[in-house]
């Protein structure tokens, strides 16, 4: 307590549970500001630069070696992929119901970036060169000179 509140509370202005009261509602305050900018510190730099990045580079992984015929790897990255939207998904919502708005609008980008690694994923398999932008669609090799044309044939280990 301070000096001024042990004042008020000896010359009878306030109370010590009016004054106990009002100590208590500044704090829970204090800690539900803390709270909900713990809350949005987290979907940022857990769920956005982590778990969606992640999810974003494996995506892009899967378009780039997809030629390459490793189907069971395939489907482990895509496993994997599934649970780390999952994990997003359930912090968004868990994130968003307890910090409002801000956080429902972090939560919007997260679920922005998962629904385009999933796009990226499908597009592997329905896109000739199996690569496709947001902005460009299906992306070609020749037209870009990303990757040479698949030939069907393995050189590793040959020089």
């Amino acid at each position: 307590m301070s000096t001024k509140a042990r004042e008020d509370i000896y010359y009878g202005k306030t109370t010590e549970e009016a004054l106990m009261t009002s100590e208590t509602a500044v704090l829970d305050e204090e800690v539900n500001h803390s709270e909900h900018r713990h809350f949005n510190t987290v979907l940022i730099q857990k769920v956005l630069l982590g778990n969606v990045m992640a999810l974003w580079l494996q995506s892009s992984f899967l378009a780039l070696t997809f030629q390459h015929g490793m189907s069971q790897a395939r489907i482990k990255l895509a496993i994997s992929m599934i649970f780390s939207a999952l994990q997003a998904a359930v912090r968004c919502y868990r994130v968003s119901t307890q910090t409002g708005v801000c956080g429902l609008c972090v939560s919007v980008v997260v679920m922005f970036f998962v629904a385009w690694s999933f796009v990226k994923v499908w597009k592997a398999y329905t896109c000739e060169d199996h690569l496709w932008n947001l902005t460009t669609g299906c992306v070609t090799a020749e037209e870009y000179d990303i990757i040479p044309r698949w030939s069907g044939q393995h050189n590793m280990g040959t020089r």
